[in-house]
């Protein structure tokens, strides 16, 4: 086991490398203001570091505890979840898709009351739309059915 986690290591130390030179790419400041690049520079020099601090100390973790079954229903169910709710975006808009995402993670996902998960999915996207269209004057998404 621990040659799966030195090998994990380096792999995510290639990772933030090639995050690294990717970031570096992208403009890092622009008129005052960070550029596209100013957090995945950032991001990719953190996770180099965290890396490097773990492989130089030696504490890797016992066991593989991700991989448990329970554990890979709830990374699948969030993957799908997270994928269906990017593409019905375009179609339905951000505000609907918000709530039926929050809904659908707390039904299918558990540890909610089904109230407090309707509740929670009707409030969130009505404060998203307060947040980002009436106060910051950000146009998010709309959908066919116009919100």
């Amino acid at each position: 086991m621990a040659r799966a986690n030195l090998y994990f290591r380096l792999f995510l130390l290639l990772l933030a490398a090639v995050s690294f030179t990717a970031a570096r790419m992208l403009v890092y400041w622009k008129e005052g203001v960070p550029g596209p690049g100013f957090f995945p520079l950032w991001l990719s020099l953190l996770l180099a570091l965290l890396t490097a601090v773990s492989l130089l100390t030696g504490k890797f973790p016992r066991g593989v505890p991700f991989l448990k079954p329970p554990a890979v229903r709830r990374v699948a169910v969030t993957s799908g979840l997270t994928l269906l709710a990017t593409l019905l975006i375009p179609w339905l808009g951000m505000l609907p898709v918000i709530g039926l995402y929050l809904a659908g993670m707390s039904f299918i996902l558990g540890g909610v009351r089904r109230r407090t998960a309707l509740l929670t999915a009707l409030l969130v996207p009505i404060g998203i739309y307060y947040l980002f269209e009436v106060w910051l004057g950000v146009p998010l998404p709309v959908g066919f059915l116009g919100f």
